[in-house]
């Protein structure tokens, strides 16, 4: 049996898998023949031992094929006696093996890559249909968390507003009272002393703000929206991370 015919006979078992199935195996094998050289195609083939091998392995890793195990034409000793010969051969077919340019465990490799593939497809069309078919629950939900956010920051930039104008005020009061207050004291001492002490009591209420308001406007503010944004960032570096998984190439 030579290229040709071991690929044409590969060709028809395999007609039963989709047409994109068919296509990827046999140019995975074709691309195997040509890696090993014209000079290697016996050895090649006698290493896949016989397309009925090949169809079968190839079958039962795939998952469009839900009865694969009990397909027939396939000896369920093919694989084992190819490990079996592929183990046992002399060291100098392996290094003739590994200088011609082919690999007898290279087809193992694309296989259980075409799987993890598969599977990690699988699995992103599963989380795209959760993710729709559970939309009237977490929109909602995600519309409830984000005026929740927004009315917490709406509040919180209120109260450090309000502190600032009180502060404003106070020191306001402190200029004011001591403007009117000192010349008070020489012809109304009485009055006078009131609007100095008004000056000092709004200077003291005053001097427990400022250090407060000081570092909202400096650090919590900032400090707020920066939260927020790395609140929003992370929500979306995880979306994309698990709705835009692509299968193993």
């Amino acid at each position: 049996m030579n290229r040709r015919e071991f690929m044409e006979q590969l060709r028809g078992l395999l007609k039963t898998l989709p047409y994109g199935e068919q296509e990827d195996a046999l140019q995975f094998y074709e691309e195997y023949f040509d890696d090993a050289g014209v000079d290697n195609e016996q050895r090649v083939i006698e290493e896949l031992e016989s397309p009925e091998a090949v169809a079968q392995k190839i079958m039962l890793n795939s998952p469009s094929v839900p009865a694969a195990q009990g397909w027939v034409n396939a000896d369920n000793g093919a694989e084992e006696a190819a490990s079996e010969k592929a183990n046992s051969a002399p060291s100098g077919d392996s290094a003739t093996a590994g200088s011609s340019g082919y690999d007898p465990s290279a087809f193992e490799r694309y296989y259980k890559n075409q799987q993890m593939a598969k599977q990690q497809k699988s699995s992103s069309w599963v989380l795209w249909l959760v993710f729709i078919l559970t939309f009237p629950i977490w929109f909602p939900l995600g519309i409830g968390l984000l005026a929740l956010i927004f009315s917490l920051a709406v509040t919180a930039l209120a109260l450090i507003f309000s502190f600032a104008v009180t502060v404003v005020a106070l020191v306001a009061t402190v200029i004011l009272a001591l403007i009117l207050g000192i010349p008070m004291l020489f012809y109304d001492p009485l009055n006078g002393f009131y609007m100095l002490s008004v000056a000092v009591m709004a200077a003291g209420v005053a001097l427990i703000f400022i250090p407060p308001v000081g570092w909202l406007c400096k650090k919590g503010i900032p400090g707020m929206f920066r939260g927020i944004g790395k609140l929003f960032s992370g929500s979306s570096k995880k979306v994309k991370s698990t709705f835009g998984k692509k299968g193993v190439e």
